[in-house]
Order: structure tokens, then C-alpha cells, then sequence
């Protein structure tokens, strides 16, 4: 394993442990962190990219979280994508337990509760049950630059509505699924 590989599970792990305490959880299930190489050619190519994902194999129950190489660096800000991802490990653990239907039938939860969750960590909130207020005009770091919560929100919905009006859409399930999931994209 190399350095960068050293410091990028050092980030996910640390990560995880800052999600378990928001979440106000014990653990997390079990998931392999694999190294995402990304492309700007191909994000072009299909509209999004994404600098972290969780797949989850059905017959085994086993999860893994594809992560950006550079996804550990401070000034890119990123924690909230892999709240993100955790929220999907935590959640598909609970609902979907090797079952290919409820993997199916629970998708649009879990991209829903996985982006209410990340963006109550853009909004700096420190535990999940935290009561909140917030501004549409509040200012927050997010992967790319700072955003506010109203560009944050239109940037999704654009971002998903333009990949729905694609002559190609869907392209692949990941085009469809990204669409769900729009807080995932890139900005």
C-alpha cells in the first residue's frame, strides 16, 4: 500500500467513526474501501460524476465504498459524500438484507434519506436529532467551491433534470440511479 492509499483509508475510516457519532450508532456494517480512478472525459461523456459510491453485493450482503484517490485532501471538503455513502451502507444493511426486490423497491429512500443526511453535514450540524435553522442564502464548502443551500438545492434539481432530457437517458443503470441521487454529482 502506498502513502496516498494509507491516507485515503485513514480519511474514510476517520470519516466513518465521525458518522457513527452523528448518526448516535454503535457501528457501522463492514464495508472494503476500493480506490476510484475518475475520469473527465467520461463524467463529460455520461453528465455526472461521482468522487465516492457504495455497491452492495445481494447474495453475499457485503458492502464496499469506491472512493476518489484524492477524496482525503482538506481542501476539497468531501466528508458529505461519504455520509452520503455511509447513510447507504447503514440503510441498505436495515432494509434490504439480501433481497434483490427490496434492494429495488427501497433505491428512491435510500437515495432520499442519504441526501438529507449529507446535507444536514454541508449545514455543519453535529448530530443527526439536532434541531436546525437554517438560510437559503447560508453559505457552505462543498466539493468544487463554496455554495448556498439555494444553489446547493437548483444545482441538483438541474443537474438530474438535464441527464432526465438526455436523448440518450438512461444510458446505464448508474445514469438512472445518479438521477435519484443527485447530490452525488459533481458541480
Amino acid at each position: 500500500m502506498n502513502k496516498e492509499q494509507i491516507l485515503l483509508n485513514i480519511y474514510v475510516n476517520q470519516s466513518a467513526k465521525r458518522y457513527i457519532d452523528f448518526m448516535g450508532i454503535e457501528k457501522l456494517p463492514q464495508f472494503k474501501i476500493a480506490e476510484k480512478k475518475m475520469s473527465l472525459s467520461d463524467a463529460n461523456k455520461k453528465g455526472f460524476g461521482s468522487f465516492a459510491s457504495h455497491h452492495y453485493d445481494i447474495p453475499t450482503g457485503t458492502h464496499s465504498l469506491e472512493v476518489w484517490s484524492d477524496i482525503y485532501q482538506p481542501q476539497l471538503h468531501a466528508e458529505y459524500l461519504l455520509f452520503h455513502e455511509f447513510t447507504h451502507i447503514l440503510d441498505t444493511e436495515m432494509y434490504v438484507q439480501k433481497d434483490k426486490m427490496k434492494n429495488a423497491l427501497y433505491k428512491g429512500f435510500l437515495e432520499y434519506h442519504a441526501g438529507q443526511i449529507d446535507f444536514l453535514k454541508v449545514l455543519g450540524v453535529k448530530k443527526v436529532d439536532e434541531s436546525i435553522s437554517f438560510s437559503m442564502k447560508q453559505m457552505f464548502e462543498t466539493v468544487g467551491n463554496p455554495k448556498a443551500t439555494e444553489e446547493f438545492v437548483i444545482a441538483a434539481h438541474d443537474t438530474s433534470t438535464n441527464l432526465i432530457n438526455r436523448s440518450d437517458f438512461p444510458a446505464d443503470v448508474e445514469m438512472f440511479l445518479l438521477c435519484l441521487n443527485v447530490k452525488k454529482m459533481t458541480a
